[in-house]
């Protein structure tokens, strides 16, 4: 582990004017306190969580960060969802806020972000160059909402989850009506085909996020939760990490990327005082 990590920190990545190797160390240790805080606070409640994405990958294979990943990514389940939400919003100290429909009138993820409002960090549109719309462009913890649902659901669930995201983005105006329709109509006619499929009988209950995830997760893939260790703190994660990380990135997650897709999520970064926002 420790020749593997010594390894991944020679490699060079691309990086930004006045966002440099040392910067993005420096975030990582921010973020990595921003995910400490917010997963003792759900321990301590009993409410269950995953490390998941890079944050997992970055534990999994080398007991440290990725060195261009500079943010932190957890799984919470639906059902405990909301209740995760209310309790990190009355416990988590002031300048940490979950970051959701609730404080910000154009927030169109279909999950909830935990916010640190001593930062500024501007979005490098790496995933969606519509996040720079949103409020609070701060350094963030994602909580991805997974969701159990029936096996033979999962196509359907897919759909309706990309149908939610867009019109969301339409109602608040963020997509003309032509873009709207270009997106929805594709989406609609599968939806329908799908609706109209007899029901096979019942099948076991599998776990889904959106379209990120590949191919659905079996309970025995995520239970029993396992603790992962990211420099030096220890967090709850699924029991097969290699099949969360292969629905999420293909067979090949284990393979440092090419030089052009070592990506930071954020192209600057610097430190403010809460009441500059």
């Amino acid at each position: 582990m420790h020749a593997l990590r010594e390894h991944l920190y020679s490699l060079d990545f691309p990086t930004h004017p006045g966002y440099d190797k040392t910067q993005i160390r420096q975030v990582q240790k921010v973020v990595l306190d921003m995910g400490v805080q917010v997963c003792r606070i759900l321990e301590r409640h009993g409410l269950p969580y995953f490390i998941t994405n890079g944050t997992l990958i970055g534990a999994a294979l080398y007991e440290s960060f990725v060195p261009w990943d500079d943010d932190f990514d957890l799984f919470l389940f639906d059902d405990t969802y909301d209740e995760a939400m209310d309790v990190l919003q009355a416990e988590l100290p002031s300048h940490l806020i979950v970051h959701g429909i609730r404080n910000d009138p154009l927030y169109f993820p279909a999950w909830n972000r935990i916010k640190n409002l001593q930062s500024q960090a501007l979005d490098s549109g790496l995933y969606n160059p519509d996040n720079r719309l949103l409020k609070f462009p701060c350094l963030s913890v994602d909580l991805y909402r997974i969701k159990k649902i029936p096996a033979d659901g999962v196509d359907l669930y897919k759909v309706n989850e990309a149908l939610a995201f867009f019109d969301k983005k339409h109602r608040f105006g963020i997509l003309t009506g032509e873009e709207y329709t270009d997106q929805v109509d594709p989406l609609l006619q599968k939806k329908h085909a799908l609706e109209a499929l007899s029901a096979v009988g019942a099948q076991d209950d599998v776990y889904m996020f959106m379209v990120m995830l590949k191919q659905a997760l079996r309970p025995d893939e995520i239970f029993p939760l396992k603790r992962y260790t990211l420099d030096g703190h220890s967090f709850w994660g699924p029991q097969s990490s290699d099949a969360l990380l292969s629905s999420l990135y293909g067979p090949d997650y284990r393979n440092i990327p090419a030089y052009e897709q070592r990506n930071t999520r954020f192209s600057e970064v610097r430190w403010v005082s809460p009441t500059d926002h």
